[in-house]
């Protein structure tokens, strides 16, 4: 009950536990959080796991079948040319890959989600050692608004889509329409919320990490001396405080590729669905104003929701990954300003070269060319 509660949240798996178990009934979180603690236990659960997506594919099967088969009058109305036969064929295609390849690559790439979210775990330890502390509760009242956020707007679309299919007398079983919402829905938004939600957190991670960097070596230089004697945090000398902020950022690149390695298939795959369905959107609804045809309009509006929809939550991994980058960039500004406050100091210049080096490897040269070394 600690995820209702107020009790203290330990560390990121106390943070994800919510999103887990809707990942896991959607059937992309198809393993334990956590690595086993022993062969028998991790084959247990391999083989319960495995049961478990079986299921959820026949079960997704089964509701496709239904969706396929009850489908002829919405492709009689939505397909009045030959371009838009083709598109929606293909749109259709590449959704209904779309759960099996995630589902798939999920199940597969399994160890990497676990070792991601080791990693998350050890990072935040070791910055809580230099006096940076992440916010865990904070964080998971994001993800408890990011889950009534998609739900809400869920139901705001399958409501709208339900209307329109209601006043085109279009017939569809009532388990198929549930199930077809949920899959289209609380489906991808929670497949797409595993890449967000990742980004969110290394940018979170990223930022406390530049604004404790730039006080304790750029606006401040001497706050190491004021900091309270009771505190839990450990007074070091400024190159081993850097050599610290160093192996964190080196830790918070590994999380990145981590993140990328887990993740961004299965989003591509989303981003390339998001595409051709623009394209479908846009050309209908233009032959539909150019023909003035009423009969296919609300359809064509429909499919522009839905288009709204989707890029909402493709933009957002956009734009926090756009975040990230800026707070690369801040990175090497401030390693570069650092350099100017402590120039007489060998030892700190010695330590904020590494600070740049690893900097170097995930944002590119050209943010490097702030650092006087490169």
């Amino acid at each position: 009950m600690k995820y209702f509660t107020s009790e203290p949240i330990k560390n990121i798996y106390d943070v994800i536990y919510p999103f887990y178990v809707i990942s896991k009934l959607c059937g992309f979180a198809a393993f334990p959080l956590r690595v086993p603690k022993s062969k028998k236990q991790a084959i247990k659960l391999f083989i319960q796991n495995c049961l478990f997506a079986v299921m959820i594919i026949i079960l997704q099967w089964y509701v496709l079948t239904l969706h396929s088969s009850g489908a002829e009058d919405y492709f009689a109305i939505a397909t009045s040319s030959s371009i838009s036969q083709f598109t929606l064929g293909l749109l259709t295609t590449i959704g209904l890959m779309n759960f099996f390849i995630s589902f798939s690559m999920n199940f597969i790439l399994q160890k990497y989600i676990k070792k991601l979210l080791e990693k998350f775990c050890i990072n935040d330890q070791d910055m809580e050692k230099i006096g940076i502390k992440v916010d865990l509760r904070s964080q998971r009242r994001f993800i408890y608004i990011f889950l009534i956020i998609s739900f809400l707007q869920a139901l705001v679309v399958a409501t709208l889509t339900q209307a329109v299919m209601n006043y085109y007398e279009l017939s569809f079983l009532y388990i198929e329409r549930i199930t077809t919402y949920v899959f289209f829905t609380i489906g991808y938004t929670t497949l797409v919320g595993h890449m967000f939600l990742a980004l969110v957190a290394i940018y979170v991670r990223y930022k406390l990490l530049n604004q404790s960097f730039r006080k304790r070596f750029v606006i401040i230089p001497s706050i190491i001396e004021n900091i309270d004697k009771s505190s839990e945090v450990t007074i070091d000398p400024e190159d081993q405080v850097i050599r610290k902020f160093a192996i964190i950022h080196d830790r918070l690149n590994s999380i990145i590729r981590e993140t990328n390695t887990c993740f961004s298939f299965q989003t591509m795959t989303y981003m390339l669905s998001w595409f051709v369905y623009a394209i479908h959107g846009a050309f209908n609804l233009y032959r539909v104003v150019y023909r003035e045809d009423s009969e296919e309009v609300l359809m064509n509006y429909l499919d522009i929701v839905w288009i709204v929809y989707y890029g909402i939550y493709l933009s957002g991994i956009v734009i926090v990954s756009a975040l990230i980058k800026y707070e690369g960039q801040r990175t090497a500004a401030l390693v570069h300003r650092a350099l100017n406050f402590h120039y007489w100091k060998p030892k700190i210049i010695s330590k904020l070269t590494i600070v740049c080096k690893s900097s170097r490897g995930i944002y590119g040269s050209d943010e490097m060319k702030l650092c006087p070394e490169f």
